[in-house]
């Protein structure tokens, strides 16, 4: 009895330590598809990576959660990714390449490959806070 004592204390140790690491690397406990993960890493993450990142947006598979309902550093008043409202998440406009942006469409001097745009949009747009 002493030992499955002891192996439910070192699980609930090891959870807790995970937790904690999740929680300093500034990620949140959402789930992002693979083929989304994949996508965002395929198109995005090779500029939003790393110490240099544009405007500090880091979208590489790991990060992309960190970008759910945070405002934006070119325009603070949106969202980066909104769940209230999925169609207003700044990153869906810039990939779009809305009126409204600032600075230019994503991904910059290409051409986002229109699957994976669709991928990402309908993962976008199917985010809703509950």
């Amino acid at each position: 009895m002493k030992k499955i004592g002891s192996l439910v204390m070192a699980g609930l140790v090891l959870g807790g330590a995970g937790i904690l690491s999740a929680l300093a690397q500034g990620t949140v406990a959402k789930d992002i598809p693979s083929e989304v993960a994949k996508a965002f890493d395929k198109q995005c993450a090779g500029c939003h990576s790393g110490l240099f990142a544009p405007k500090g947006l880091k979208l590489s598979p790991s990060k992309i959660a960190s970008a759910i309902d945070a405002p934006s550093k070119e325009m603070p008043k949106l969202k980066l990714i909104d769940t209230a409202d999925p169609a207003a998440s700044y990153l869906l406009k810039k990939i779009e390449g809305a009126a409204d942006i600032s600075g230019v469409k994503m991904p910059k001097g290409r051409e986002l490959a229109a699957a994976d745009f669709e991928l990402i949009k309908a993962w976008l747009l199917g985010l809703k806070a509950k």
